[in-house]
């Protein structure tokens, strides 16, 4: 991506928030409780600084695009990017192991 122009943090961004918000798409109505915030560093972790995915506009488009992609047939394109998100492993996870997965916790995210 920054090969292509995009700015290194943008290209993070968009590696760790695009399968993120595909899972939340994917798993929209499921009985499961995705965080509003996430720690944007170890940093903010230790000192309490969240910061909230719907003021992240890579995150926001991500979303944008899921729904689409699902309101267009897509859906099975939109799990398997769901698929790398450290939330739909984690759910996989827990119902392997007979758990029932409903909230889940902030995530720190290094940019």
């Amino acid at each position: 991506m920054c090969k292509e122009g995009f700015r290194h943090r943008t290209s993070a961004k968009a590696v760790v928030f695009i399968p993120s918000a595909f899972a939340r798409i994917h798993f929209k109505n499921a009985p499961y409780e995705f965080p509003a915030c996430y720690y944007p560093s170890l940093a903010a972790y230790r000192r309490g600084r969240l910061r909230r995915y719907d003021l992240e506009p890579v995150f926001i488009a991500a979303l944008a695009l899921a729904k689409q992609m699902c309101s267009d047939g897509a859906c099975v394109e939109v799990e398997r990017i769901a698929q790398i998100s450290a939330e739909y492993k984690s759910i996989a996870t827990a119902l392997e192991n007979g758990l029932s997965p409903t909230k889940f916790n902030f995530a720190i995210c290094e940019f």
